[in-house]
């Protein structure tokens, strides 16, 4: 498992700065926060987690679903060659938007500390917590620069607070995270590179 999550992303708003810890599973099952925080639980269907107990925790909202961008493959039917049903597909919907919504209209003004774990803590938690980031006022940036945010979850809960049709648009285009990730990226690689000497002549990259 990878072993992502170590770093926190802290998002200013106007109102304040609000921290972010996105988990794996493995982490997630460890972690403890001393801070007043709310969870948000991601799992593929049918998997389970232990959370630690924690006074500090103030809301706990479980979520479970794939991990997949295109809504049209919920409900799909998954079975093996010989025919038989091995899963069905769910993925993230209106109704799990709401509820992320819901969460954030709840506790925005009484915690800082969000803290978001699927299975991999790449993609799920990634995307759900850039759309908080965005909710709240703040830049969704880091979310796309550190990880993968699933364009799915991320638009549908966007789409869901906002009532905006960008958004409804977005949802059409499952490459969006891809595409937003290299244009970070080539931004990067455009930004001039300075240098600075130092009193003995050697120059380094600044």
């Amino acid at each position: 498992m990878f072993n992502f999550g170590r770093l926190p992303i802290l998002v200013e708003t106007e109102t304040g700065t609000y921290h972010f810890r996105i988990l794996n599973i493995e982490l997630a099952e460890k972690y403890e926060e001393d801070r007043a925080h709310v969870v948000i639980s991601i799992l593929s269907p049918g998997s389970n987690i232990k959370l630690p107990d924690n006074l500090k925790r103030r809301a706990l909202l479980s979520l479970q679903f794939h991990d997949f961008n295109d809504p049209k493959l919920d409900g799909r039917e998954v079975r093996n060659e010989e025919g038989k049903l091995i899963d069905t597909l769910h993925c993230f919907t209106a109704k799990e938007a709401q509820e992320v919504v819901d969460c954030i209209q709840e506790w925005r003004d009484k915690v800082s500390v969000f803290i978001i774990h699927c299975e991999a803590g790449i993609s799920r938690s990634a995307g759900i917590g850039a759309a908080i980031a965005k909710i709240l006022g703040g830049d969704d940036t880091p979310f796309f620069k550190q990880y993968v945010p699933n364009s799915l979850v991320y638009n549908s809960i966007l789409a869901c607070y906002y009532r905006d049709s960008i958004y409804e648009e977005q949802l059409k285009d499952y490459s969006y995270t891809y595409k937003r990730r290299n244009e970070l990226i080539t931004e990067r690689i455009r930004r001039p590179i300075k240098f600075t000497g130092d009193s003995n002549g050697r120059f380094g990259m600044g």
